[in-house]
């Protein structure tokens, strides 16, 4: 992720934000690697990676969790707390979203292809 082109522009966005901004703009995917490739890192998991770097504070990581305009945003946060949360904290974290309804395309490869956000949850947790 360093050395991405996209990623070098995101080091220039100092605020949640602009993270989430470009999120809304740019995100179309909840892949790890842009559509056709297997050494590009998507939009989504740059951003994330920068929402790291730059630390967020629990509000802002409910923000991401609430937003129910755009489910890439909300996939963000859910990835935030997966990566971000010792593993016996994971079920309390994520838990209640398991339920969640909202119907999403996780992926551009297979765009008839839809899941819900708890089906997507449920896959984190598993794997």
């Amino acid at each position: 992720i360093l050395k991405n082109t996209y990623f070098k522009t995101l080091m220039n966005i100092e605020t949640f934000e602009g993270i989430v901004d470009e999120l809304y703009q740019y995100a179309e995917t909840a892949e790890v690697y842009g559509a056709g490739t297997t050494t590009v890192p998507s939009t989504l998991f740059c951003c994330l990676f920068r929402l790291f770097t730059i630390g967020i504070s629990y509000d802002e990581l409910q923000q991401l969790l609430e937003t129910r305009d755009w489910a890439y945003i909300r996939c963000c946060g859910f990835l935030y707390i997966r990566f971000g949360c010792a593993p016996e904290k994971l079920w309390d974290q994520l838990g209640d979203y398991c339920l969640d309804d909202q119907e999403f395309e996780p992926s551009k490869l297979q765009p008839n292809l839809t899941v819900t956000i708890g089906e997507y949850v449920e896959a984190l947790l598993m794997g």
